[in-house]
């Protein structure tokens, strides 16, 4: 006697039924995830393409929970299986599942079939041409949003490199000053802060070794050059008065201008603040008596300004007051450096909302231009159709290979139902039933008419006719026996291995004889 072969389609089923739930959930938290954290929305929540996405939501909760049944279901064919009796219960069970399945794959083709129905909503000729018209000024004023977040993205750590730079230029002139020891602007780093800070001023503030100076200090803001000079250049391109004029057809032409003032304050902020910065430095350094340039240059410069002050009579002294100051006004330039860095991190979080506002309302615009597909573009409405059909259609083929694997169940469990006898109640009150004894040694199959007795009998009724209380366990000696097992303090247990050792005192086995 085996049911090797039903019990082989039923670990199939149960695996198909897992993956595809799994399937499916990951579908569930895919849409949900799309519509909270995407700007570039596969499933959107608005207009047609709304709602095509709606309709696959519930779809695949249907999906969802007719598996989670079918697998209760398949369970229930499973403990009959085990029982080894009414074996045409599990049968007609396995056949009212493959009809169940059959009207789920006709509801998934209606379905398709309404979906495909689905058209994009037209409008007249003129209308269109004012959608189309909307939804080109508006993908403009998106793409200028995208460039204020690019650059912050990319120009803000090269920002606050400088402000590192020049705080621990500031920390070390403080430590020197309350040491009392005496200190120059290049121990302190000074110097090489000025270098930073002038490396990135526009081309006017530039000397002609400026890109000299650069080229020889490789290590200079990792490698990065804020081109300040250009971006003004792009945005005097990006914003011209000629663009902002012809949005005044669609009416978007406000929400370009407020973009473009954008853009422009975020430009010349970062230039104001560092030439401030960099003529800020550059006092400090004169009242604590630097004079610019290397050996040869410096005493020249320094014999010119003696020679300039004798001749004007003028006074010059450097007194440690001076360097005092001089200390203060540079902890005060950095304090107004970083709040002006902090304050750029906080105005790109409001234009980070506004750009993902207006991407969401461009993509959900009834006048979408689509989306590109190599050098064509497609329509939005056409890319969520396919993607809803194809889920659909992925949904019926795996209720379709289900409805297969139930097919076989079916057809298998009719074969052994003849080896079976069908017990009703009365007559399983009047038949002869199968005792259980407890084996010491050997194996149960060592006497005739006695077996190993099934999980099922083991569990309900072998366990509690010997007195013993059933209990799970996962992990066995290797030479312990395999099938229904008595352990010490009055409990048992059940191996599901087709293997094992002989019974003995440690595992007792409790066995069936049948009648």
């Amino acid at each position: 006697m085996s049911l090797s072969g039903p019990q082989v389609v039923l670990w199939k089923l149960d695996d198909r039924i897992q993956s595809s739930i799994s399937g499916w959930e990951a579908l569930l938290k895919e849409i949900a995830w799309d519509g909270t954290f995407t700007q570039k929305r596969v499933w959107p929540r608005t207009s047609t393409q709304g709602l095509m996405s709606r309709k696959v939501r519930e779809a695949v909760f249907l999906m969802l929970k007719e598996a989670t049944l079918l697998r209760t279901h398949i369970n229930f064919i499973s403990d009959i299986l085990d029982t080894k009796v009414n074996l045409r219960v599990a049968r007609q069970a396995a056949e009212d599942l493959i009809h169940r399945v059959d009207l789920l794959v006709e509801n998934l083709g209606a379905m398709s079939q309404v979906m495909d129905s689905i058209s994009l909503s037209k409008a007249p000729s003129k209308l269109r041409r004012q959608l189309q018209r909307k939804a080109r000024d508006r993908e403009e004023v998106v793409k200028c949003y995208s460039v204020v977040v690019a650059r912050h993205e990319k120009y803000i750590p090269i920002m606050e490199e400088l402000s590192s730079a020049l705080k621990d230029a500031t920390d070390k002139l403080v430590e020197a000053r309350q040491r009392g020891v005496k200190y120059s602007p290049k121990d302190t780093g000074l110097l090489d802060v000025l270098t930073k800070f002038y490396l990135v001023l526009p081309e006017e503030e530039q000397t002609r070794f400026t890109r000299l100076k650069q080229w020889l200090n490789p290590f200079n803001l990792f490698r990065t050059r804020l081109k300040i000079d250009k971006l003004v250049k792009a945005d005097a391109k990006d914003c011209s008065f000629r663009k902002v004029r012809k949005m005044t057809r669609s009416g978007l032409w406000k929400e370009f201008q407020t973009c473009c003032t954008e853009r422009t304050q975020q430009v010349l902020g970062w230039e104001t603040n560092i030439r401030i910065v960099n003529m800020q430095i550059t006092k400090v350094l004169d009242m604590m008596g630097y004079v610019k340039g290397n050996l040869l240059t410096r005493n020249i410069r320094k014999a010119f300004r003696y020679t300039r002050a004798v001749l004007l009579g003028i006074e010059q002294k450097r007194s440690i007051w001076i360097e005092e100051e001089a200390a203060d006004m540079l902890l005060g330039t950095w304090k107004d450096f970083q709040k002006a860095v902090d304050d750029e991190k906080a105005g790109n979080q409001k234009r980070g909302a506004t750009f993902r506002q207006m991407t969401e309302d461009m993509y959900n615009s009834v006048g979408d231009r689509g989306v590109r597909q190599g050098l064509f573009k497609e329509l939005r409405f056409d890319v969520v159709k396919r993607n809803a059909q194809e889920e659909l259609q992925r949904g019926k083929d795996e209720f379709l290979a289900l409805r297969q694997l139930l097919s076989s169940l079916a057809g298998r469990i009719a074969i052994e139902e003849d080896k079976f006898p069908e017990f009703t109640v009365e007559g399983y009150d009047q038949s002869k039933k199968t005792t259980y004894v407890l084996v010491d040694t050997g194996r149960c199959e060592d006497e005739p008419n006695r077996r190993k007795a099934s999980k099922w009998e083991c569990e309900r009724e072998g366990s509690a006719s010997l007195g013993f209380k059933f209990k799970k366990r996962k992990f066995f000696k290797s030479s312990s026996p395999a099938g229904c097992l008595a352990e010490k303090r009055d409990r048992s247990t059940f191996k599901d291995k087709a293997k094992g050792g002989t019974c003995d005192a440690y595992y007792k086995c409790i066995c069936a004889v049948d009648p």
